[in-house]
């Protein structure tokens, strides 16, 4: 049984019926709350690792149609940590990275550089 496991939803257009994307959730067989086992892997120093694991799961799932994106979370601290990105897929075309409200950063303006690697990368 694996540890952690990626699963897709799909974001559908309500106006058309048309499935336009799809959202990666995580899970984890032995829990039940994924945000305290994220906030638990941080607290013990492997979130971003635990972070960037999930994205590739998700990046690397197969069946994702042509031409629909795929939402993933990341946290601050994930995409500042030197960890997270000599891990990370170096092809993240269809990804959209959505902030984690991790109430940490506040200040957002140090994630601009982060943020760039990520559309340099595709994204």
């Amino acid at each position: 049984m694996a540890l952690l496991d990626v699963v897709v939803q799909p974001i559908v257009d309500a106006a058309t019926g048309a499935v336009v994307a799809h959202e990666a959730l995580s899970r984890f067989p032995q829990a039940t709350n994924v945000e305290a086992a994220f906030a638990r892997a941080h607290n013990d120093g492997y979130g971003d690792l635990l972070e960037v694991a999930a994205i590739t799961l998700a990046v690397g799932k197969p069946g994702r149609p042509e031409g629909t994106d795929l939402f993933v979370n990341v946290s601050g601290a994930a995409i500042r940590s030197a960890r997270f990105w000599d891990a990370l897929p170096a092809d993240l075309s269809g990804v959209v990275f959505e902030l984690v409200e991790d109430y940490v950063t506040l200040d957002w303006q140090p994630l601009l550089p982060a943020l760039g690697q990520l559309v340099d990368r595709g994204a």
